[in-house]
């Protein structure tokens, strides 16, 4: 009877097997929690910074398509990029195209109001990127030389038009630029635009005042006969996105580029725009 007790076993677990057993329970499952945890966040991320590139593509789409379809006169050579200042900083973050819809009304002159398109920010939401037009306005735009009657003219265009704009990202990152000052905040969007002609108008001055020859302009890839040259106006956008619901806050920074061509004729009087532009690629 004895020997048959020794040789029983016992079928459940010690107090010290239980204990390991469950510790190392324990740890499998924090382990498994983080992970899930983990991939959670990192799709959460993957997901955002993919709405974040979606956002930027149409901005860049947006942005190539118009600049590069742009009309352009010896007065207004495509697009205009409007520098604001505040306080000691200056912001160019107003881009103006030359964007008519048929035929230009003066197309060796002026663009009207109803021709423009214009990208910037919203005026009351500056995290919003928006393209502003206003096809009722058939008012010719000032000279490019008037900065006073271009500046209340822009102010004005962009508080009739901001219901009616179309928005191209809600995720511009904006900033404040008078971070503990005095006042309220003034929140400016990373935004920014940048636009150079060659030649410019400096160099068409200096050859109609008889003081350069005209091989002697900056043509751009060397584009020009005795007869005929081509001017091109590059733009250049920089542009930063916030990532959706990143935390702490996480920005992309993106850039793109486009450019319009159009020709000018060497003439004795001068030079003259063509009416018809070519486009070329940025």
């Amino acid at each position: 009877m004895v020997v048959y007790s020794r040789l029983q076993r016992r079928s459940g677990l010690s107090l010290v097997e239980f204990l390991t057993a469950a510790t190392i329970m324990s740890l499998i499952a924090v382990a498994i929690g983080s992970v899930t945890l983990a991939v959670r966040q990192l799709s959460s991320h993957a997901g955002g910074v993919s709405e974040t590139l979606q956002h930027a593509r149409v901005v860049q789409e947006y942005f190539r398509r118009t600049v590069s379809a742009a009309h352009a006169s010896r007065d207004f050579p495509g697009v205009l990029v409007w520098t604001e200042s505040d306080g000691t900083a200056t912001f160019p973050d107003t881009l103006v195209v030359w964007s008519p819809v048929s035929t230009p009304a003066a197309p060796e002159g002026l663009p009207l109001f109803s021709e423009l398109v214009v990208f910037c920010s919203h005026p009351i939401r500056p995290n919003e990127l928006v393209m502003m037009t206003d096809r009722a306005d058939r008012r010719s735009v000032p000279p490019l030389s008037d900065l006073s009657a271009w500046q209340s003219e822009l102010d004005a265009f962009k508080q009739n038009n901001a219901d009616t704009a179309i928005v191209l990202t809600s995720l511009l990152r904006v900033a404040d630029v008078n971070p503990g000052g005095v006042g309220t905040r003034r929140l400016r969007p990373a935004l920014r635009f940048f636009a150079e002609q060659r030649p410019d108008n400096n160099q068409f001055a200096h050859f109609e005042a008889g003081q350069i020859e005209w091989n002697q302009l900056d043509w751009p890839l060397g584009l020009y006969n005795s007869q005929t040259g081509v001017v091109r106006t590059r733009c250049n956008l920089e542009f930063q996105l916030t990532v959706p619901d990143s935390e702490p806050e996480e920005t992309l920074v993106f850039f793109d580029a486009a450019a319009v061509s159009f020709i000018v004729e060497n003439r004795s009087s001068g030079t003259a725009m063509s009416t018809v532009p070519t486009t070329t690629p940025p």
